[in-house]
């Protein structure tokens, strides 16, 4: 990424994260015309403009950033510590923590979850809050949404073809079809669970029910239906596997060498 790039990207987490829906307000505070600021983010060559250094002073003095900010790059920048207003006008410890996340060269930035933490997340509306606490990985991916995680596969029942340790990316704007694997949540338990989806017909009155087939076949299949209600967290669009035999073996207690 160029110094132009990176100026850009931060500018618009700053936006997304304190003017959501409200770039023409940061353009008044500024004293700048709303067209000053939507030709930086233009596409088009004939009315796309570099953010010059002399706005980008500005809008660091204005937001209370040191002179420069604008121009690193920010991975886990926590915010805000410069007594940046958020929205509704407070400052400093009043207003939200985030973090900073680039995406150089189409790489995107997610986090890896135990099923825990996938199944805490899986009613939430936003995507996975990234802290410097978070486990992440990088992913080379255009495809991804901003509702992808990283799910760390834990026991036996998908043995074979997922083995505890790999890393499965399920994306919650992916529809699944038959024979997909997704993450679900139950939510009598409130636990998480990950296997291969198998849609059933309606009955009569025009329910219908979901099976949950492990690939282990000492695990029952379980089933989302009205007596166990439970919903998709995701659907799997990236499978990471573990590729050293002995990381295996020791997850796998059953797997010993001759």
């Amino acid at each position: 990424m160029d110094i132009h790039e990176i100026r850009i990207a931060n500018l618009q987490w700053l936006i997304d994260r304190y003017y959501p829906r409200r770039r023409a307000r940061l353009a008044r505070e500024l004293g700048r015309r709303q067209n000053e600021l939507w030709r930086l983010f233009s596409k088009d060559p004939g009315h796309h403009r570099n953010l010059g250094g002399d706005l980008a002073r500005q809008i660091e003095r204005q937001l209370g950033y040191p002179r420069g900010w604008l121009d690193q790059p920010h991975l886990f920048e926590e915010a805000p510590t410069h007594g940046l207003a958020d929205p509704a006008g407070k400052k400093g410890a009043g207003a939200p923590k985030s973090v900073v996340v680039l995406n150089p060269a189409g790489h995107k930035c997610v986090a890896v979850l135990n099923y825990q933490q996938a199944a805490e997340w899986a009613d939430a509306d936003e995507p996975y809050p990234i802290t410097g606490a978070t486990e992440t990985m990088w992913v080379l991916s255009n495809d991804l949404s901003p509702m992808a995680v990283g799910v760390r596969i834990e026991g036996g029942s998908m043995r074979e073809l997922f083995y505890p340790g790999d890393i499965v990316l399920i994306d919650r704007r992916v529809e699944p079809v038959r024979g997909d694997y997704v993450g679900v949540k139950l939510r009598k338990t409130k636990t998480f669970v990950f296997a291969k989806y198998q849609p059933r017909e309606a009955d009569p009155r025009g329910r219908t029910a979901i099976a949950l087939v492990p690939e282990d076949p000492n695990f029952p299949t379980l089933s989302i239906d009205r007596a166990n209600p439970g919903g998709i967290v995701g659907t799997m669009v990236i499978h990471l596997r573990l590729r050293r035999r002995t990381m295996r073996e020791k997850s796998d207690p059953r797997r010993t060498s001759s």
